[in-house]
């Protein structure tokens, strides 16, 4: 039966970038890809929240999410 292998490598994980790369660009043009970036401020004008990432085809790849910890209030 098959099962999974626990590979907490850096190599591991670029080869599985790599992997999902080879396949987008089978499917999408990835010259319409578009970084997007959005931002949420308090009444204060600080930033409490960030989210940043890339679209491509009809899909969002979040690539890094950010939430202070004192957002409420």
């Amino acid at each position: 039966m098959p099962h999974f292998i626990v590979d907490n490598s850096s190599d591991f994980a670029e080869q599985a970038k790599q992997k999902i790369a080879e396949f987008n660009a089978q499917h999408w043009d990835a010259s319409k890809r578009q970084a997007l970036g959005l931002k949420q401020l308090n009444a204060n004008g600080e930033v409490v929240a960030m989210l940043a990432g890339r679209t491509f085809g009809n899909w969002f790849y979040l690539e890094s999410f950010w939430l202070h910890t004192k957002v409420a209030g």
